[in-house]
């Protein structure tokens, strides 16, 4: 393990991107804002100029590469350059006293982003350029989207469901403290609360099975994480179930010394944070393996993986990062740059009344996004900004425009 920043930054949010830069929310208390880590550089900077000064509650790096950092005050940092700077965006939030505050940043695989206040939820389909409020729902601690590009939203007060993007919620659980959400490989609905239920759903959200009870306690559902292989884990209070059977049934695996506060995935491989240390499990094994070496003995708050394999572990004495990667075989897929700039058929062809265009960049760029009418007028410019080196797409929403054909 190598100790990149200890003990100054125990952040309270946490991401890597898709280029392996790790960054850091500064705490709550402290308003210090977010924090830069090159990979293969041991010290920490303040990332980018233009970061408003305000403490990170929400954070998110979306499929595209674009960083967003969500705030009080209704305000959202948007970075197109890998965090070295940031634009700041103040969503038309109606409400003050907390209501203004970001609660939580979704984005889906189309490019759609919704950002959650405490007043209502916006939208963005130009990877945070442009906001518009779409409804007045909102509190949602956790929300995340599923593989057809709907959103899932949590709250105190159930959990909710939304088919078109933002604009409308329908409520799904009522009159639970929703912790934990995950969208399983398979499109089962699983929804952890704050008093030990655990809720299942296989048809969308219309009927749910209360699958906690034995051996689960009543106690907070904190994470849930899902293997490659298919097997779902669940961690609460100082215990990981696991579920073979697509979260119908549970049986414990782990019992450790305290709370097991994070849960994460790489591949079949699982890394259980625990306020003693730092676990292991490799799929098809019985025991935990301890690979903290000794110095975590604090909270650990959440953990990612670079794109070279090395493991990264924030905690509340500092951030660490294993020497050498903890697995090469996890194949993330998309991480390798292209070698030229690529514009890719839009999918579906033909659509109504939405496609999405990919494309792809070999560095970062200047990027002018049009799309003409078979007279050549232009009807949408759909990104026109500087953006990372990677793969990238776009939604192209035609539904303001008649029928026909348009080129880009």
């Amino acid at each position: 393990w190598v100790d990149l920043a200890s003990p100054i930054f125990p952040g309270n949010s946490h991401l890597l991107t898709p280029n392996g830069t790790y960054l850091v929310g500064g705490p709550h208390q402290t308003n210090v804002g977010i924090f830069r880590m090159d990979t293969g550089d041991n010290t920490w900077s303040a990332s980018g100029a233009g970061l408003s000064n305000a403490a990170s509650n929400a954070f998110i790096v979306t499929p595209s590469g674009t960083i967003m950092n969500g705030s009080t005050a209704g305000r959202v940092d948007v970075s197109h350059d890998g965090g070295n700077t940031f634009t700041t965006v103040i969503l038309d939030v109606q409400g003050s006293d907390g209501l203004d505050q970001i609660r939580s940043i979704a984005a889906n695989q189309t490019g759609t982003v919704l950002a959650v206040t405490g007043e209502g939820t916006h939208r963005s389909n130009d990877e945070g350029v442009t906001w518009e409020r779409v409804s007045g729902t909102g509190f949602f601690i956790r929300s995340t989207s599923d593989q057809n590009g709907d959103f899932w939203g949590g709250s105190h007060t159930g959990l909710y469901f939304s088919g078109d993007l933002g604009a409308t919620w329908t409520q799904k659980l009522v009159d639970k403290n929703i912790q934990s959400v995950l969208v399983t490989q398979d499109g089962t609905v699983l929804a952890g609360t704050f008093h030990g239920e655990l809720h299942r759903s296989t048809d969308g959200g219309d009927n749910w099975s209360n699958v906690g009870g034995s051996p689960f306690a009543n106690t907070q559902i904190r994470a849930l994480t899902q293997r490659t292989n298919g097997d779902i884990l669940a961690a609460q209070a100082a215990n990981i179930f696991r579920s073979t059977d697509d979260g119908q049934t549970w049986i414990t695996i782990a019992g450790f010394g305290s709370n097991v506060l994070s849960l994460f995935s790489a591949g079949n491989t699982v890394y259980a944070g625990v306020e003693e240390g730092l676990y292991q499990q490799v799929v098809n094994a019985t025991d935990w393996t301890d690979i903290s070496e000794g110095k975590f003995n604090k909270t650990i708050s959440n953990m990612g993986l670079l794109n070279d394999g090395r493991l990264v572990v924030a905690t509340n004495a500092g951030l660490y990062r294993t020497a050498d990667a903890v697995d090469t075989n996890i194949g993330h897929p998309g991480l390798e740059l292209p070698i030229a700039v690529q514009l890719h058929q839009n999918y579906p062809n033909p659509f109504n009344p939405a496609t999405t265009i990919a494309y792809a960049l070999p560095h970062a760029a200047e990027v002018r996004l049009e799309v003409f009418n078979v007279m050549g007028q232009r009807v949408a410019t759909l990104v026109n900004h500087q953006q990372n080196a990677g793969w990238h797409s776009i939604v192209f929403d035609a539904s303001r425009l008649s029928s026909g054909v348009y080129v880009y």
